[in-house]
């Protein structure tokens, strides 16, 4: 199914959003025009923090992002959440600073 959509090209953003979206895919559109595809997939949970910096997005101060669903469903998850916080990710800071159980560490 993610063939197809990709195929398509549509809807690329959330697609990349998807957590469950196949690796070999996610890889092929890191170098996509579409800046918001580009931050999309940055956010990805498989992702590590030099992957993460590999891909070309940008995060203005006055951007409005909405919640990565994913740190959200994680959000018992102490260790998620400080890696989360420690990224230098913006949306994925942004995000875990929003969970009350975010560990003060």
């Amino acid at each position: 199914m993610a063939e197809r959509v990709m195929a398509d090209g549509r809807h690329l953003a959330r697609l990349a959003l998807n957590p469950t979206f196949p690796a070999d895919l996610a890889a092929r559109l890191a170098g996509h025009e579409d800046p918001q595809v580009r931050l999309a997939l940055s956010a990805g949970p498989e992702l590590t923090e030099a992957q993460r910096v590999a891909i070309d997005w940008t995060v203005a101060p006055e951007d409005r992002l909405d919640v990565l669903k994913w740190v959200w469903r994680s959000r018992e998850d102490k260790d998620v959440l400080r890696r989360c916080a420690h990224s230098a990710h913006t949306w994925l800071r942004r995000t875990a600073a929003l969970c009350e159980e975010l560990p003060e560490d």
